[in-house]
């Protein structure tokens, strides 16, 4: 096994603190951004409806369609950009203070 120095594996351990703090919060912003279009969607589909198919000629259920498949897939790069890394880093945390605490 590769053995680290203490300063250095700090110093990761920090750093991979930050990094999984920074994608939460990207996860929350976009999961808020995933939030307030599905409830504009529910509160004010016609107006929109109305203002966007003046401009692109959409059938109301091309309008709806669209808007659906942008929360799908809002959402899959939400998870997958954000979710899964931070996941990732928090696996790598925690096995690196289980390796750590068994060392000593």
């Amino acid at each position: 096994r590769y053995l680290m120095n203490q300063k250095t594996e700090n110093e990761t351990s920090q750093i991979l603190h930050v990094f999984a703090k920074v994608l939460i919060r990207c996860f929350a912003f976009s999961a808020s951004i995933l939030m307030i279009w599905f409830i504009w969607l529910l509160a004010c589909g016609d107006f929109g409806y109305q203002y966007f198919s003046a401009w692109f000629g959409l059938t109301k259920q091309e309008f709806v369609l669209e808007n659906l498949n942008g929360m799908t897939e809002l959402k899959l790069l939400s998870v997958t950009l954000f979710l899964v890394p931070y996941a990732a880093i928090k696996l790598v945390l925690h096995n690196m203070y289980k390796n750590t605490a068994s060392d000593n």
